[in-house]
């Protein structure tokens, strides 16, 4: 791979412009699994190139890199854009509800994820809830025995302070 990238990229120097040369550049990173650098060879094809099947053939291999990124949105694009160009593409039209399939589940995982979080929050503001209420607990459990003790103690003054009869003085002892 490297001497035809090397070959490609020499010849690129005499005729930058040229859409084929870019095509098997791409196609040479595509091979090495550079999906970017392929995708912008790719992309220098399909607007330098004159030739429509070329132009196909570049989405159509635009769309297998970004396929193989994991971009379902750019590969949908990129196969759509080769279908525009060859409307009878088989491969292009499989890849495409391939595509849009992939698409499609990744999205439902990620509803069912935020769901499953949404899940997690609920249950740990809950469990928090809950904590804090066994916390509060003995607090509470405490306070109230502090008030009953406040009232007895304020019973037993105010029983102290209730003159006894034996205590109470008789007006007319007094002289």
């Amino acid at each position: 791979y490297d001497e035809a990238l090397q070959a490609y990229r020499d010849a690129q120097i005499e005729d930058p412009e040229n859409p084929t040369l870019h095509f098997n550049v791409g196609n040479v990173f595509l091979d090495q699994r550079k999906f970017d650098e392929a995708i912008e060879e790719y992309q220098k094809t399909i607007s330098q190139s004159r030739e429509i099947g070329e132009q196909a053939d570049a989405a159509y291999n635009m769309g297998g890199a970004q396929f193989e990124k994991g971009k379902w949105v750019d590969a949908i694009n990129a196969f759509k854009k080769c279908l525009t160009l060859r409307p009878k593409d088989a491969d292009a039209k499989y890849n495409l509800e391939y595509a849009r399939k992939r698409l499609k589940e990744e999205m439902e995982k990620q509803k069912d994820k935020q769901k499953q979080q949404q899940q997690n929050q609920k249950q740990n503001q809950d469990q928090k809830k809950d904590q804090k209420q066994k916390k509060d607990q003995p607090n509470q459990e405490k306070n109230k025995d502090q008030q009953q003790k406040q009232q007895q103690q304020q019973k037993d003054k105010e029983g102290d302070q209730t003159p006894t009869p034996a205590a109470q003085a008789n007006p007319q002892d007094k002289k």
